[in-house]
This record gives structure tokens, sequence and C-alpha cells, in this order.
């Protein structure tokens, strides 16, 4: 807008901010891990650290790990575009996916930034990463030139993906027993919860139409878990499972007292630990500044 008196222009500048949060269920405690745009993070299978993609520029971004309390981080990875996939079962190793340029990329990292190396093999864009249940394999689900997603497997050792499945779900855990995958669609008329046998490479509909982001075998294996928005709340359901057959409805699990969106920034905005004592979502906020620019200084 320009200055009513000639001498220069307003203008507004706005910039996004945000935070990441871990709440213990259990002694309903809130922690800031991170007041920085932050976005898809992860707990580790031992529910001491947690992964998270930081934005720094519109065209660059990069892959940090906290200990779950905000301390100890660790810068592990930086790329244009960087998406966390999952960690490995014994919260050594993580996985990632690097898509700059119109390239999709792969790699396992160690917790410490140590160890990188590419997964390659897999076409088409990386949109997630799981480990088996004993750690040497790993499943990445791409898309690519279908409506449905594509499923790879890779060797956690030689880093080699080979297709597994087509036309079938995002994977995103594998049952303690190594037998199944839980995966699902988020949209569309094929929308819901699935569930894979990875013997004989079968993908069956468990819930279709239910709305929610992610799932998770409980440690026991007995169950799986998903988080459900709905207007000012965020509950997590519980639905029996074993052997791949579900019995009964969902379960409330868990309802949290306040609420947050589940995705953020073309990704996950939240994580839960299996036995759902810790959250960790990432909020934003918006800045704006007002600015004077006079050309004659």
């Amino acid at each position: 807008m320009p200055d009513p008196a000639g001498r220069g222009i307003y203008f507004v500048n706005g910039k996004l901010s945000g935070h990441l949060t871990a709440y213990d269920t259990r002694k309903q405690q809130s922690v800031e891990i991170a007041s920085e745009d932050v976005s898809q993070p992860e707990i580790s299978p031992d529910r001491k650290r947690v992964m998270y993609v930081k934005t720094v520029a519109p065209d660059q971004t990069e892959l940090w790990v906290s200990d779950i309390g905000g301390r100890n981080r660790i810068r592990v990875a930086s790329g244009g575009f960087l998406s966390t996939g999952d960690w490995s079962p014994d919260s050594s190793e993580l996985a990632f996916a690097d898509i700059t340029g119109g390239e999709s990329k792969g790699y396992v990292v160690g917790r410490d930034g140590r160890g990188l190396r590419q997964i390659r093999g897999a076409e088409g864009l990386i949109a997630w990463i799981t480990w088996s249940a004993d750690g040497k394999s790993l499943y990445l689900t791409s898309l690519g030139g279908s409506p449905r997603p594509t499923i790879w497997k890779a060797d956690a050792d030689s880093s080699r993906a080979e297709r597994f499945l087509d036309g079938c779900c995002f994977a995103w855990d594998a049952d303690p027993s190594g037998h199944f995958l839980v995966g699902g669609l988020l949209s569309g008329d094929s929308a819901g919860i699935y569930e894979i046998s990875i013997a004989d490479k079968k993908c069956v509909p468990l819930r279709p139409g239910v709305e929610f982001f992610q799932a998770r075998f409980a440690r026991d294996g007995k169950s799986f878990i998903f988080p459900v928005a709905r207007g000012q709340e965020v509950s997590f359901y519980r639905q029996a499972w074993l052997r791949g057959k579900i019995t009964g409805t969902p379960q409330v699990a868990l309802k949290l007292p306040f609420a947050f969106s589940l995705a953020f920034q073309g990704g996950n905005a939240l994580d839960f630990s299996r036995d759902l004592s810790t959250i960790v979502y990432a909020s934003s906020t918006r800045q704006a500044d007002l600015y004077f620019l006079n050309p004659a200084r």
C-alpha cells in the first residue's frame, strides 16, 4: 500500500512458525520439544526419542532427532523436501525419504546421524517407510501412475528394494508376529483401514470408510490403534485383532482434552506410542509483520 504522503510503501510479510509438543497422557503434562516450523513427528519404539522435519526455507528442510523432552537435538540429514519414515524396532536407526527435484530416494541412518545408506530400486514417490517386526526388512510405499500405492520390500542390510505388492494401500506398521502389515487409504471410495498378509501378499479391507490418518499395532499384537479427529476432539480408537481377524467394533481407548489437526504441511502432524502413554503433535502459528519501505533511505 503506498504511503499517502508519497514517501514509500507499506507491506505485510507473513511468516509460518509452530511448535512440537509431547503430551504425557498419564501425568496429563505437556513438554515443548521444539518451537520452530516442524512437522511429521515419529516416536521411537522405546519412547525415548522423536524424529521430525524442520522447514528452514521454502525449498530446504532438515531431519532432526531429539529426546522426547526436547533435549540432545541432532540434525541427521538435510535436503530439499524430506519426509520421515519410521524407526527400527530396536530404536537404533530410522528411515526417511528425500523428494527433491522430482526424484524420490529412501534412506536409512543411525539415530546419531551416522551410517547413512540409500535404499535403491523403489520407483515412484516414496510416501512412507516402515520396518518388519524383526528389523531385517523395510516396506516402502510409493505413489506412481496407478490410483493406488505400490509397496516395495527391501533387505535392511543390502538396501535393495523389490516390488512387493501393487494396488493396495499405505503400509504403516508390522504386527509383532511378523506375519501382517496394517495400512490404509485416506481418501476416495476405497478409503479405510487395510491388512496385508506378508506370506501370501493379500490386501484385505478391515474397516472401510473410516476417517483416520495412521494406524499402529498395540505392543501385544492383539489390537491396532488409530486416531480420529472430529470437531474439537481427537480420539484414539482400539480395534481388537488377532492373527488377521478383527472382532467387535472399535472402542475409544483415549480422548484428548484438546484438539489439533492430524495432517500438517503434506504429512502427519502427530504420532503416538503403542501404549498411548505419549502423544507428540505439531501445531502451526502464522505471524504477520507490517513494514515500511522508504526508497530514499
